[in-house]
């Protein structure tokens, strides 16, 4: 087993193309840890860096506390599985797992002995694995995975789901210190990869070893990993558990990305009075309390613009007498079965998607919940995420710029503040 170690690793393109650059990150031995972020953020180069199927362009890869920029692939003691399965259409399932092994070489010792024939002492050699140690390798793989009876079967005859565990018995067999899975689930259906995931959870407790992964799912990210590190345009925009990520996202695309569905976010300006801080929204006064007010308060934050996010499960439904209540219109309604998904409007045009569960309602106060109908919506304050407008990072992070009174001032002399209205 070993711990990754990536410092300052950047990968260039012909001249200026930069698709991974100032890449830092440690990964224990035995942990998952799974990179995600959209499409062309870098996470599969930074795989294939650490696999020794891209160059480094520059920085070092240390597996093991060994620096392996220079080792070839096979030398690296890794595992990798791709996305297309990449299986041998002609082999048997038995020979696609069992490639690998043909090509291994373990060492052994070898006596050394002087002319009378005495062992003066042993030297390393090394020699391929017989027959039956391979039969052993994938006979236990293919139990793990639940894919014995297919052993004698050819890919064709496989489903998709099948062919999976067969890429995955592929890398199990070579017992690899690193495990790398490039966006292994994404050929499949729904309904197969959340079975999937569930099987990777299991694996990871049976072989124990250290997982990278790979994925544009944030689901899948949030369900498989100990910790997750997010892209964006080849730089790491946060690393953390899933907890950490969704509760206290860095930045206002963090806190975007993960979660589904997204985060709602609001344009508004942060205030502050003798009872504490504020926001106005549709007209309505919020008060920032409980521990989100407690830490503005202790980083004494400064009144400034923001991008205020509220996840849609954190919001509920209310009624006119709260006077902190949005009133809002619904757009669409999505049916998602333990949940609806509104699509609403407030009075300045915002749109938002609040998540309600059906389980407290009757179908007939559902039924109720149709396009066209006015809402009420509120929110605990504790569930709000405040964004420096300009920097996009979150306020309540350890190294986020705070807006200076000065500043202040500057901002409201260049550019007045827009007032909210009320829906009449």
């Amino acid at each position: 087993m070993a711990e990754v170690v990536l410092e300052n690793v950047k990968k260039v393109y012909g001249k200026n193309v930069v698709a991974v650059q100032n890449f830092n990150l440690t990964i224990k031995d035995k942990e998952f840890v799974v990179f995600v972020g959209p499409s062309g953020c870098g996470k599969s180069t930074t795989l294939r860096m650490i696999a020794g199927l891209e160059d480094i362009s520059e920085g070092t890869v240390k597996i093991g506390g060994k620096v392996v920029n220079d080792l070839k692939p096979k030398d690296r003691d890794v595992s990798m599985v791709f996305q297309n399965y990449a299986l041998y259409p002609n082999y048997t399932i038995f020979k696609n797992i069992a490639f690998p092994l043909t090509l291994m070489r373990v060492p052994v010792e070898v006596p050394v002995t002087d002319k009378d024939g005495n062992v003066t002492g042993v030297k390393i050699k090394t020699r391929k694995l017989t027959s039956e140690e391979i039969a052993n390798k994938v006979g236990e793989a293919a139990e793990i995975l639940g894919i014995t009876e297919y052993l004698g079967r050819r890919p064709r005859e496989l489903s998709g789901g099948q062919k999976q565990r067969v890429a995955i018995g592929r890398a199990m067999v070579k017992d690899a210190a690193v495990f790398l899975l490039d966006e292994p689930l994404s050929n499949l259906d729904a309904k197969l990869r959340a079975q999937m995931r569930s099987e990777l959870i299991e694996l990871r407790k049976r072989i124990n070893t250290t997982f990278i992964y790979v994925t544009h799912d944030q689901v899948e990210a949030m369900t498989l990993a100990d910790r997750i590190v997010i892209m964006k345009d080849g730089v790491i925009q946060q690393v953390g558990t899933p907890t950490e990520l969704f509760d206290m996202p860095a930045n206002l695309f963090v806190g975007e990305f993960i979660g589904s569905p997204k985060m709602n976010t609001f344009k508004t300006r942060l205030e502050r009075d003798e009872e504490g801080y504020f926001v106005e929204l549709c007209g309505v006064k919020k008060r920032i309390g409980g521990v989100r007010g407690e830490a503005l308060a202790a980083k004494n934050i400064e009144p400034q613009d923001v991008v205020m996010g509220v996840r849609p499960e954190h919001i509920t439904l209310s009624n006119h007498e709260d006077k902190e209540a949005i009133p809002c219109v619904i757009g669409v309604r999505e049916l998602m079965g333990s949940s609806l998904h509104l699509h609403v409007k407030t009075a300045t045009e915002e749109e938002l998607i609040v998540c309600v569960p059906t389980a407290p309602f009757t179908l007939a106060q559902i039924a109720k919940l149709v396009t066209g109908t006015r809402i009420y919506l509120t929110f605990d304050s504790k569930s709000t995420h405040f964004f420096n407008e300009e920097t996009k990072v979150n306020l309540l992070v350890e190294d986020a710029p705070v807006a200076s009174s000065e500043e202040k001032q500057q901002k409201q002399e260049e550019q007045p503040h827009k007032k909210w209205r009320r829906i009449s």
